[in-house]
């Protein structure tokens, strides 16, 4: 929740273009749902049945709810993206200002590049965050109650049945939402440790030559990658099994 609002203040002056965003994600939804109803016709009063008149109307029909679709997830990768690139530049000018104001003591205890990273890298992982999780669970949820609403309609029975995966489905998402959580911050952690690390060394590198630290800040450096390497298969691996297991 505290994410979701972070989300609305920086969205909230732009108001419209949020408003713009959700009726393509419904309209791409509604339309979504024409195509399979198109189909159906097709097939139980046309093809079934081997009557061809009225098939060409159901056929284009069928292209423009599609060529529709594509238009309308045009819009909306385009509005969402413009939104996030948006909030994203506020965000980092009030993490900037936030930061000049912060006390000198701040500054001597955290490492610049781990600061820096924050500044950066995590700021951008906030603007995927949006742009494509939160927007995209948004949209697939009302894409499946456009659906469960249709297939209650079509067939209340199988729609019961198709219902009974879904304490399933819940218990997996559960499963790997900590795992994954966990993972991407450390793969967060070990991005600020590079960056703290290539900092200091070339910020130093005349005195890490002068003392032949050459060999020791090599091997810091292969150490905080290995770090991230195994953070970062963690968080493959997690992400890839979730898809194919729900």
């Amino acid at each position: 929740m505290r994410l979701l609002r972070m989300f609305w203040i920086l969205l909230r002056p732009r108001w419209p273009g949020v408003l713009v965003l959700l009726a393509t994600v419904l309209a791409g939804s509604a339309l979504e749902l024409v195509q399979p109803f198109l189909l159906r016709r097709i097939v139980d009063h046309h093809l079934k049945v081997g009557t061809a008149e009225g098939l060409g109307m159901l056929a284009l029909l069928y292209v423009l709810a599609f060529v529709a679709v594509r238009g309308v997830g045009f819009v909306q990768t385009y509005v969402a993206a413009f939104l996030g690139q948006n909030a994203l530049r506020d965000l980092k000018v009030r993490l900037f200002r936030h930061m000049c104001g912060l006390p000198i003591s701040y500054f001597d205890r955290n490492p610049t590049g781990d600061t820096v990273s924050r500044c950066t890298s995590d700021v951008e992982a906030v603007g995927t965050l949006f742009s494509s999780t939160i927007l995209g669970v948004f949209s697939q949820l009302v894409r499946l109650g456009g659906v469960m609403a249709a297939m209650v309609v079509l067939s209340p029975r199988l729609a019961l049945v198709a219902l009974t995966a879904l304490p399933v489905v819940v218990g997996v998402s559960r499963f790997f939402r900590s795992r994954m959580l966990s993972a991407e911050r450390e793969v967060r952690r070990k991005v600020g440790e590079t960056n703290s690390h290539l900092q200091e060394v070339l910020r130093g590198m005349e005195v890490v030559r002068a003392f032949g630290g050459e060999g020791r800040a090599k091997e810091r450096f292969r150490e905080v990658q290995d770090g991230f390497l195994g953070a970062a298969d963690r968080s493959s691996l997690y992400d890839s099994l979730f898809s194919p297991l729900v």
